[in-house]
């Protein structure tokens, strides 16, 4: 019987001793905190030994460094993102300031292109209009054209018979050959040509006379 009673009370020694379940961890921790709230030195001494012989104080220890090293790799892949944040943000601003700068340089090309073209207009309108007031006169300049349109604005004969024709766009022309010009009066239209083999013309587009003409003015 004795024997018997040694046997029962060492296998509940060896249950006691056993180390807890990694499932039962909260549990235990539950276990000394009730430990702690026993007013009595001697029973909450006991209960702590009691607690303490079936936590698994290396498995705790262990588990702990995993957490400092999972703590110190969160730290740093936080900052890892933290560079790579700031990398980020850096290529931005520059690509940012780069596309401006783009965008500068192209509206500038734009406007220096747009200013050459104008200019360009500007001084084929100055010669086109130069060439129309020269048309007919010895060195006039060549706006690459053989002929102009007007309207009478006032005829005259002069004392010896001689015509003188006054256009819209202020050139004065006079008749010099024996053609008969025709009825010639204000407001009609005219063209005045020159021709492959010289000399410059008046064709009124009403009548469709023509005769040689010489710029006077």
């Amino acid at each position: 019987m004795k024997l018997g009673h040694l046997s029962f009370g060492l296998a509940l020694t060896g249950l006691a001793a056993m180390p807890i379940a990694a499932d039962d961890a909260q549990s235990n921790l539950q276990a000394f905190k009730a430990c702690a709230e026993i007013a009595s030195n001697t029973e909450r001494l006991a209960c702590f030994d009691k607690a303490a012989s079936v936590f698994d104080f290396e498995r705790a220890t262990a588990r702990l460094k995993e957490a400092d090293k999972l703590k110190a790799e969160t730290e740093r892949l936080k900052a890892v993102a933290a560079t790579e944040r700031a990398e980020a943000e850096r290529l931005r601003v520059a690509a940012d300031k780069e596309a401006k700068r783009l965008r500068a340089e192209a509206e500038r090309e734009k406007a220096e292109k747009e200013a050459v073209i104008a200019a360009e207009e500007q001084r084929q309108a100055d010669l086109a209009a130069l060439a129309l007031e020269e048309f007919g006169q010895r060195g006039a300049t060549d706006g690459g054209f053989n002929t102009i349109h007007s309207s009478i604005v006032a005829t005259k004969r002069s004392a010896i018979g001689d015509l003188y024709i006054k256009l819209e766009n202020g050139h004065i022309w006079q008749n010099v050959d024996d053609s008969k010009p025709g009825r010639i009066k204000p407001g009609m239209a005219v063209r005045i040509h020159e021709t492959d083999i010289g000399g410059l013309f008046m064709t009124v587009d009403e009548t469709g006379k023509t005769f040689r003409v010489k710029r006077v003015n």
